[in-house]
């Protein structure tokens, strides 16, 4: 699915080697990305904690599309590929984590609550070096993170994604122009199907009609 705004270059992916091969098992990524900003569909070697302390992300999964607004954070774990859009500028304070410190972490992508303390501790952690001493405060914030992150609430907000090529255009539209006026028959024909096709693969592929999904999205 093509989404528009600046698809960051490969200079990031550069970047955020160290954060990917750190021997530390948990890190503090720090970026700050102008509103439209895009990573494009990709994966790590390490999990990640994806939080911003402003701003707005939309992370889409293969499977799933979330809204991630401050005070939410989404868990992703090692190599699920995903894409990262920018609704407005964006303050992104990530943490990249080792394999063997998710072992009490969820095993899929999930939305997260984030505490006051975890939120503290993420920022705190991100002002850390990448390979931050082992003698000082390091160990004890990875400790309390992933206790905060284990104990966090899970929120529903996933939002199913068709996996059809022609609902994949209708999801573009909608999420190009969330205030498209078109109904489900105009946009269905534009993405090269029938109302009546289009109605009957959204609840099968996503589970929900089109016009839940379409009020979830908005």
């Amino acid at each position: 699915m093509t989404i528009g705004g600046q698809v960051l270059s490969q200079t990031r992916q550069t970047r955020l080697q160290p954060y990917e091969t750190a021997p530390r098992p948990l890190v503090g990524f720090s970026q700050d990305y102008p509103a439209g900003s895009f990573t494009g569909m990709h994966g790590h070697p390490r999990a990640q904690l994806l939080y911003a302390v402003s701003g707005v992300m939309r992370i889409d999964t293969q499977d799933a599309s979330f809204v991630v607004p401050p005070a939410t954070a989404l868990f992703v774990p090692a190599n699920q590929l995903h894409a990262v859009r920018m609704d407005g500028p964006v303050a992104m304070r990530a943490l990249f984590l080792r394999e063997d410190a998710t072992a009490v972490l969820p095993g899929r992508t999930a939305a997260l609550a984030v505490s006051p303390l975890l939120r503290e501790l993420i920022v705190a952690t991100c002002a850390e070096p990448v390979q931050w001493d082992r003698r000082g405060r390091g160990p004890a914030l990875v400790a309390l993170i992933l206790h905060e992150v284990a104990t966090a609430d899970p929120l529903p907000l996933a939002l199913p994604m068709p996996q059809d090529e022609r609902l994949l255009r209708m999801v573009a539209a909608l999420r190009e122009r969330p205030d498209d006026p078109r109904g489900l028959d105009a946009l269905a024909i534009a993405a090269g199907a029938s109302a009546r096709t289009a109605a009957r693969l959204f609840r099968a592929q996503t589970g929900i009609s089109f016009g839940q999904w379409r009020r979830r999205c908005a």
